[in-house]
């Protein structure tokens, strides 16, 4: 019996990288917010992800931990993204809790599924 093997690594080329590119989606992309979390998505030619922190976060510790559970997350469950589209996602800092913030996360990703 042959199973197949997920792929969980986060590859480089995944990884929303670049001013520009952020810039580029903050300005013309489309917002989806929730209590935690929001994402700001744009169609795209593959599927790459981006992970911001509100400032607001005042400890760049507590920053650091946001962005290392917004990429597990997404490390975990990339398969749940949509195929081509960039998207970045902004952590409020309300709460840092894996299970609620990757609830939200799917929450959320079900609003962009139309594309």
């Amino acid at each position: 019996m042959a199973k197949s093997k997920k792929n969980f690594k986060l590859r480089e080329q995944e990884i929303l990288r670049g001013k520009n590119n952020f810039n580029r989606i903050f300005e013309f992309g489309n917002v989806i917010s929730g209590h935690n979390v929001s994402m700001i998505y744009i169609e795209a030619e593959s599927r790459k992800v981006g992970f911001v922190v509100s400032k607001k976060v005042k400890k760049a510790v507590s920053r650091n931990r946001y962005k290392r559970l917004l990429k597990e997350i997404y490390r975990l469950n990339k398969e749940k993204f949509p195929e081509k589209v960039h998207i970045i996602l902004l952590a409020k800092g309300r709460s840092d809790n894996f299970r609620e913030l990757q609830n939200e996360i799917f929450e959320l990703l079900k609003n962009i599924h139309h594309i």
